[in-house]
């Protein structure tokens, strides 16, 4: 014998196990790529509202839902306003207004630049 078919002979074993977990790695990434696939889809559907006839974002649907509601709001306020005379009749309308107008303007954020 000499050293290669020595040398053969010791590598045959490892190469084996190797083989073997390489396959076990194989069905492990199959599985978590079918995983990330149906993770994909339900998120893709997860933000979808179908009806007999019609596909929307729910996204969408629920942002110009609370714009018009609150455009709505603003614009009967703003009339009240003006067709009110004294200061009790527009105290609730002002307040009504202010209160929306505060949930349109975003909150201040600081960056704190040591994290």
């Amino acid at each position: 014998m000499n050293t290669t078919d020595s040398l053969i002979t010791i590598l045959e074993p490892t190469t084996a196990t190797v083989e073997k977990k390489k396959g076990d790695y194989s069905i492990e990434l199959e599985i978590k790529e079918q995983e990330h696939r149906f993770k994909i889809e339900d998120d893709k559907y997860k933000d979808t509202w179908k009806s007999c006839c019609m596909v929307l974002d729910r996204r969408a649907v629920q942002y110009f839902t609370q714009i018009s509601i609150i455009a709505g709001t603003m614009g009967f306020s703003i009339a009240q306003l003006y067709r009110n005379d004294t200061c009790e009749g527009q105290q609730t309308y002002l307040g009504l207004l202010t209160m929306l107008i505060g949930i349109l303007i975003p909150n201040p954020k600081f960056n704190d630049k040591n994290n």
